[in-house]
């Protein structure tokens, strides 16, 4: 059994089982993963304790890059032949050859 709660986002507003986010504590819609605000500490203390986690959602290519600067794991961006995050800019530390890779699969797609 877990926790039925109205969805605050417009779009939604279901009454759905809610998850609870591991990292910051916060309760999410399982319909549309929007964050719901004023839960209680017990209901989140119950998801803990259910074990009712929310999977992240993961939608990375093949050639996805994890940046050493700001963490996050997205696919990169080819700057003046060099592979570049597309959050923070920061130039990725690759292979020649994961280089070569990537830039042929840019060519072919």
């Amino acid at each position: 059994m877990s926790f039925l709660l109205q969805c605050e986002k417009k779009e939604c507003k279901k009454v759905t089982e809610v998850v609870l986010d591991k990292e910051t504590n916060c309760v999410h819609c399982g319909d549309c993963d929007a964050e719901i605000t004023n839960v209680t500490a017990f209901v989140k203390q119950s998801l803990r304790g259910m074990k009712k986690y929310r999977t992240p959602k993961k939608s990375y290519s093949s050639y996805a890059l994890q940046c050493k600067n700001c963490k996050k794991k997205m696919t990169p961006l080819l700057i003046k032949d060099n592979l570049h995050c597309p959050e923070c800019r920061e130039q990725h530390e690759v292979t020649a050859h994961f280089k070569a890779m990537f830039i042929s699969n840019i060519k072919n797609v």
